[in-house]
C-alpha cells in the first residue's frame, strides 16, 4: 500500500524535507490510537520509528499527557513494540520541574498520583539537547492546533498525520496550515527518509 504525502497547496513543494536533521514525534494519535487497555499501536508506527531511529536523525517523542511518568509511558510504548528510551520522552510535568527549581519557584501543587513522586525524586534537569536549527526540525502531529501550531510557533515545520485527532476540515483550517499531511507516522518517515 503507498502511502500519500500531499504538500500544503497545488504546486507546493515537501523539498524542505531534505534539510530535516530532527523528528519530533506526538505520541498519542501518531504512534498509538488511546483505547481500552491503554490502546494499540497504529500499523506501521514501529517500523517507521525504528526506521527513523536507525537514520542517524535526532529523534524525540512529546506528548502533553500528565497523568503519568516518562517511564510509564515508555514502558507502555515498549509494551506495543516500540523501542524507545526514557530520556527521548518529553513531558509536561519534568518540564514544570525544571520551571520550578530554575525560577525559585515553591508553589502548592495539585497533581495526578501517577507523577507525585516526580516532584520528589526528580533530580536530572530536564533539557532537549537537539542541537539544530529549529528550521531543521520537524514536529510530528496528530494534532493541527497544538502540535503542528506550537512547532510552527517556535519556528519548527508542522506535519500533521491523518490518524488520531485529524479531521479532513484540518486541512482547510482558516489561520493554521500544516507544512504537509502525511497519511500516517510511516508515510512521514518516507518522505523525510527520501534522499537522506
Amino acid at each position: 500500500m503507498r502511502r500519500r504525502v500531499s504538500s500544503m497547496a497545488a504546486g507546493s513543494s515537501v523539498e524542505w524535507l531534505k534539510s530535516v536533521k530532527a523528528v519530533i514525534l506526538d505520541m498519542c494519535g501518531v504512534l498509538y490510537d488511546s483505547g481500552e487497555g491503554g490502546g494499540q499501536a497504529i500499523p506501521g508506527s514501529g517500523e517507521a520509528v525504528r526506521r527513523l531511529m536507525d537514520s542517524g536523525l535526532t529523534v524525540r517523542f512529546c506528548t502533553n499527557e500528565t497523568q503519568n511518568t516518562r517511564e510509564r509511558f515508555v514502558q507502555k510504548l515498549r509494551v506495543m513494540g516500540f523501542d524507545i528510551s526514557v530520556s527521548h520522552v518529553f513531558s509536561p510535568a519534568p518540564a514544570l520541574i525544571h520551571i520550578l527549581r530554575e525560577r525559585g519557584l515553591r508553589p502548592h501543587l495539585l497533581v495526578h498520583d501517577g507523577t507525585f513522586t516526580m516532584f520528589y525524586s526528580v533530580v536530572v534537569l530536564y533539557c532537549l539537547c537537539v542541537c539544530v536549527c529549529v528550521c531543521q526540525v520537524v514536529m510530528i502531529g496528530d494534532d493541527l492546533l497544538n502540535d503542528v501550531g506550537g512547532a510552527q510557533r517556535c519556528g519548527m515545520k508542522g506535519l500533521q498525520v491523518r490518524t488520531g485527532k485529524y479531521r479532513p476540515s484540518d486541512e482547510q483550517h482558516p489561520s493554521v496550515r500544516a507544512d504537509a499531511y502525511v497519511d500516517d507516522l510511516a508515510a512521514a518517515v518516507n518522505a523525510i527518509l527520501t534522499d537522506h
